[in-house]
């Protein structure tokens, strides 16, 4: 368990990384790309997005209680090949209308590949390799994107392309004998639905955070401006850095409950990651909003205006990382139809706020509606899975980002405040703290 839980601080350290990298990706798109070329290019990326999570279905949460469970996955991998195969025949029709979107197709299968191999790395808690993988692959991207920034909307497809290959060359080739294993033995109709029942909700479990970007993205590409695209990529990606706290934290979890039979040994893990997640995620929050105005005047000149945007978007991500866990714990006990309600939800909720705002308030709109359907995710979530505590504070973070917004520089007093009031209500324990720190020193 502890090795499982230094392998999870390594995969938030890379994942960290990867952050920053990105970071400097939207630097190089912002200041060196037009609003309307890098918005058009985002746009793609958003739709082969959507697409991916059709034809990835599952992947690769959705694998690893199997493998660890050792159960038979060949029928399971076969059915993802097929509908990966659909999307890449469907890819190569629209290169004939649209040309330059070629590399994003060519790569698609590549990318199915190494998807499925994150399976196997994290089934052996080796949560970091994948996500270094992910790090090392956003350096090419930056690399390229540099290199092809006179080609405007192609230059990002494929800059994004070029790091998927590098994906596939460092993922896959270690663990070939594996993955072509399993595409070995007869394809089981009755397994392959049976996974298809559990994966089409892991799906959507796994991708809820990058899904409802996407979505509300997508709606603004098409009722709003390109212009506008490009400012949420800019907006989402500062908000959606919190992110990195719940989703690496959700590696570590689906792991150890797929191990655990105890009903509440496997709780009392839940909770105490689920505080350790809020706390973590409120006090970055708070970072990142106090410096909002100095960040985007220094990095993003081109973007001033967006600072309520990214204030906005950061509540979204507090409710998420309150919520998240609680997936992920579905998926490592195979109960994911507890999912099925919240997350259609606010799936349907995000499209039809999206609709509704962004013709009147634009950014602002999509902003909103991304925010109240996690928001309201996290009320269902939290009245059937008994996590009201974490709820109602979650709620209170409202004001408190709206403070620090005010404050600005000043916020970041409420920063050091925050910390023993988190000990003294509870919100995270001395045991709590332990167990991080633990996991930070163990070597």
């Amino acid at each position: 368990m502890t090795n499982g839980k230094k392998e999870t601080f390594k995969a938030f350290l890379y994942n960290g990384l990867s952050k920053l990298a990105t970071y400097l990706l939207i630097l190089i798109f912002a200041n060196l790309y037009a609003q309307q070329d890098y918005g058009l290019g985002n746009f793609v990326l958003n739709i082969r997005n959507l697409v991916t999570i059709i034809a990835f279905i599952g992947l690769p949460d959705a694998l690893v209680p199997l493998i660890v469970r050792k159960r038979d996955i060949n029928s399971s991998v076969k059915l993802i090949s097929l509908l990966t195969l659909a999307g890449f025949i469907a890819g190569i029709i629209i290169i004939f209308f649209q040309p330059w979107i070629w590399p994003l197709v060519l790569t698609f299968p590549l990318t199915m590949l190494s998807t499925l191999s994150f399976s196997f790395w994290r089934a052996k808690s080796k949560h970091h390799i994948p996500i270094r993988a992910g790090f090392n692959s956003m350096l090419i991207i930056i690399v390229f994107a540099y290199l092809l920034r006179s080609f405007g909307a192609f230059g990002v497809v494929a800059s994004y392309s070029l790091g998927n290959l590098y994906g596939f060359l460092v993922l896959v080739i270690p663990l070939r004998k594996e993955i072509i294993k399993s595409f070995s033995g007869k394809f089981v109709f009755k397994e392959a639905s049976s996974y298809l029942k559990t994966a089409l909700i892991a799906a959507l479990i796994l991708n809820s955070f990058l899904m409802f970007t996407w979505i509300v993205s997508t709606i603004l590409g098409l009722m709003g401006t390109y212009q506008q695209v490009a400012q949420f990529g800019v907006a989402s990606a500062l908000a959606g850095v919190i992110s990195i706290i719940p989703i690496t934290l959700s590696m570590f979890l689906i792991t150890r409950i797929s191990e655990i039979r105890d009903k509440n040994k496997s709780k009392s893990i839940l909770h105490r990651v689920i505080r350790i997640s809020f706390f973590a995620s409120l006090l970055s929050s708070i970072l990142i909003i106090s410096l909002i105005g100095l960040i985007i005047k220094i990095f993003f000149i081109k973007y001033q205006g967006i600072e309520s945007s990214v204030a906005i978007l950061i509540l979204g991500s507090i409710f998420f990382s309150s919520y998240y866990l609680v997936y992920s714990h579905f998926i490592g006990k195979m109960q994911v139809q507890k999912a099925i309600i919240p997350i259609v939800t606010g799936l349907i909720l995000s499209i039809i706020l999206s609709i509704l705002l962004i013709p009147s308030f634009g950014l602002i709109g999509a902003s909103l509606s991304y925010s109240i359907s996690h928001l309201i995710i996290l009320l269902i979530v939290a009245t059937k899975e008994k996590i009201k505590r974490i709820a109602l504070i979650s709620l209170l973070s409202i004001p408190l980002v709206y403070l620090c917004y005010k404050l600005s520089y000043l916020g970041l007093i409420v920063l050091i405040a925050l910390i023993p009031l988190s000990i003294l209500f509870k919100i995270i324990t001395l045991e709590d703290i332990k167990v991080i720190k633990k996991a930070v020193l163990t070597r």
